[in-house]
């Protein structure tokens, strides 16, 4: 009995490192699990510390890490472990948003067959989305040519593309914030190029604007890369070639369409002021649009004081209230963020310095402006920064007016303001400082999602509009499960 009550006999300390060493190595291998399944964000902490913060700010907190910390700036450099932190996003709320339209339709009606990427794999970063410049499953016939364009849409060269490293931090952004629950980014990162197609098919789709815009329809025409082949048409060269179009021509400032297969288009115009847009719509079939094409448009960031542009959007707001109902079906992109060193990020003056950094951080510091996981902003700081938050001067301005003449509204905002740190390689010269441009791909891309969607929910509107109702079969069959891929791109 006394043998049975006695104490245990205490280890030995040879012992005791043995299983000190055992749970050590136990705790490294759930630590790569989770790292493996959820993508950790890096973060040199020596930059950080660099910058103003917020004496409140939470550097764990993950609202404050997404903004501030750059949950898109993921750094493997094995040389600067010893010099990162590492944050785990929360992963509680995940949302399994996936396509909702009827997705045997839509594969019967595309040209060109996609199986969709299982979002398990792109996490585990074995198969590359199809939006990032992965290559068309099963197969791909475009990505396997020479040429610009070839190299440009797989995001290789010639072109304003991003270094690979950085294009595997923003794959790693996306499902980041895939991962936390934010809404729509599980269903970007699978989309396929046949998710739009239905909204293309038969007609045209104009992405009218500045150099922004210019880079949103690369965006577009790369995403559908195996639809066309590789030839681009210049609308000036082309379209407006012939003598009796001279008028038109010399008032277009450049563009280009690519033609995709069942008289269906993608086509950039030109235009960098609201007022360009009011002299050019008169002639809008000269320029070879029709009543039943979409045009995607955005103007303004040339424009840096409220007053001109309020006067000239207000000019375009007059004619196309008088003339909507024989104007294509318009859509308005809303204005994209800036991230000038200055009190609100855009560029009405010379910055402090010519580093771009997120938005809030020159006045209220690293965590002054958060985005949470509904794609939210809030404000932890000055007054002044309320204007982050309402979208910037721009968009407070032109909201009001789109939403009077009823033109459904593409909203970039909120999703772009994290991303801050693709401003380069977009400029051949590395010393021109931009904070407006980012290089490929990156928030571009997102925005294809996020017109899908605006395609989607203004599709009674649309085919009202066209008179043709091109897109009934999106309702007309079963919903069949789709095919997914197993395979690695």
């Amino acid at each position: 009995m006394k043998r049975l009550l006695a104490r245990p006999a205490r280890s030995s300390p040879q012992r005791r490192k043995s299983r000190k060493a055992l749970l050590i190595v136990l705790f490294a291998l759930i630590a790569a699990v989770v790292l493996a399944l959820t993508g950790w964000t890096y973060v040199d902490t020596a930059q950080v510390q660099s910058l103003p913060v917020k004496q409140e700010a939470n550097i764990t907190d993950y609202g404050y890490l997404a903004n501030v910390v750059l949950a898109n700036e993921i750094i493997p450099t094995n040389s600067l472990l010893s010099q990162l932190k590492s944050y785990v996003a929360p992963n509680a709320k995940r949302r399994h948003d996936s396509w909702q339209h009827n997705q045997a339709a839509v594969n019967a009606s595309c040209p060109v067959k996609y199986t969709r990427l299982k979002y398990s794999n792109i996490r585990r970063f074995t198969q590359k989305p199809y939006l990032l410049g992965g290559k068309r499953q099963p197969e791909c016939t475009n990505c396997q040519t020479e040429g610009v364009w070839p190299n440009v849409c797989q995001y290789l060269s010639n072109g304003p593309v991003c270094p690979q490293e950085e294009q595997s931090q923003f794959w790693r952004y996306l499902v980041s914030r895939a991962e936390a629950g934010a809404p729509g980014y599980e269903a970007m990162l699978t989309m396929t190029p046949c998710d739009i197609w239905p909204y293309l098919r038969g007609r045209t789709l104009w992405v009218v604007g500045d150099s922004i815009s210019q880079e949103f329809m690369r965006a577009l025409q790369c995403f559908m890369m195996e639809f066309w082949d590789m030839t681009v048409h210049d609308i000036r060269g082309e379209y407006l070639a012939a003598d009796e179009l001279k008028d038109v021509r010399e008032r277009v400032p450049g563009g280009w369409c690519v033609h995709l297969p069942e008289a269906t288009r993608l086509c950039h115009l030109r235009v960098n002021f609201p007022a360009e847009m009011v002299r050019l719509l008169p002639d809008y079939e000269r320029l070879t649009m029709n009543h039943s094409d979409i045009v995607v448009f955005n103007v303004g960031l040339w424009l840096n004081d409220v007053e001109t542009y309020t006067r000239e959007m207000q000019e375009f707001v007059t004619y196309y209230h008088e003339h909507k109902a024989r104007l294509p079906y318009f859509i308005w992109r809303d204005s994209s963020v800036q991230h000038f060193n200055t009190p609100v990020g855009n560029y009405f003056t010379d910055p402090v310095s010519w580093d771009c950094l997120p938005l809030g951080t020159l006045i209220g510091g690293l965590g002054s402006i958060t985005i949470d996981d509904d794609n939210v902003i809030h404000r932890n700081g000055p007054e002044e920064l309320e204007l982050i938050v309402e979208g910037g001067w721009r968009n407070k301005a032109a909201r009001p007016m789109m939403v009077d003449l009823e033109i459904p509204l593409v909203q970039t905002w909120n999703k772009t303001l994290p991303v801050w740190r693709y401003h380069h390689h977009y400029h051949e010269n590395p010393d021109h400082h931009d904070c407006t441009h980012w290089c490929h791909p990156s928030p571009y891309q997102m925005w294809i999602y996020d017109t899908v969607l605006v395609l989607q929910n203004m599709l009674p509107q649309i085919e009202s509009h066209s008179k043709r109702g091109k897109f009934n079969f999106l309702h007309t069959v079963d919903l069949d499960p789709v095919e997914e891929s197993d395979d690695a791109a």
